[in-house]
């Protein structure tokens, strides 16, 4: 059966010669009857070329991410160590002194608050527009399940925001001021 006799229509002569083409162009001889040939060089070279320029543009990518990273750091460069004082019950006037090294990739800012009585702290943040941080802090300890949020507007040396957790002390949810003021290094002469 023919396509051609399929239609009763104009299109029936265009999906003849469809058919045509099609049984012509299956019919005809394999023209690789004999062994293939492969120019070596030309694929060397066409691999060499693909892999070289797949390097190139990996390494542009990873030093325009480097550059960036720079930049943020050098906008807004926080790491340091810091003197952290903390409100433990905002219905007091109680503060709580320890200290903050914090460390930083670009945006994202990292540390770890050590308390007097060897409490650990693991921070970990991102730095927005216009100078605030926002991010989460938790106990190091296995058996203090303290966990919460922080927010600080960037001064120049100075750290100012807030704190809301869960307190295991307490075993409640509770908020309150956080400082972090930066420890001025001294120079030895």
């Amino acid at each position: 059966m023919s396509w051609a006799n399929l239609f009763s229509h104009p299109l029936s002569e265009l999906a003849g010669r469809l058919e045509s083409h099609l049984t012509v162009g299956l019919m005809q001889p394999n023209k690789l009857d004999g062994p293939l040939e492969v120019d070596v060089s030309q694929l060397v070279l066409d691999i060499t070329l693909a892999v070289g320029g797949g390097l190139v543009s990996s390494l542009i990518i990873g030093g325009l991410h480097v550059a960036r990273q720079w930049v943020l750091k050098r906008r807004c460069n926080i790491s340091g160590d810091y003197i952290s004082k903390f409100q433990d019950f905002p219905e007091t006037d109680q503060w709580t002194e320890s200290r903050v090294r914090l460390k930083q990739r670009g945006l994202k800012v990292w540390g770890t608050d050590v308390h007097a009585d060897k409490r650990e702290w693991k921070l970990e943040g991102l730095i927005a527009e216009r100078g605030h941080i926002s991010g989460t802090y938790a106990s190091r300890h296995i058996y203090d399940d303290g966990v919460g949020s922080f927010y600080f507007k960037i001064h120049e040396d100075r750290l100012e925001g807030m704190w809301a957790g869960f307190a295991n002390k307490t075993k409640t949810i509770s908020s309150g001021r956080y400082i972090l003021e930066k420890v001025k290094k001294v120079s030895k002469r």
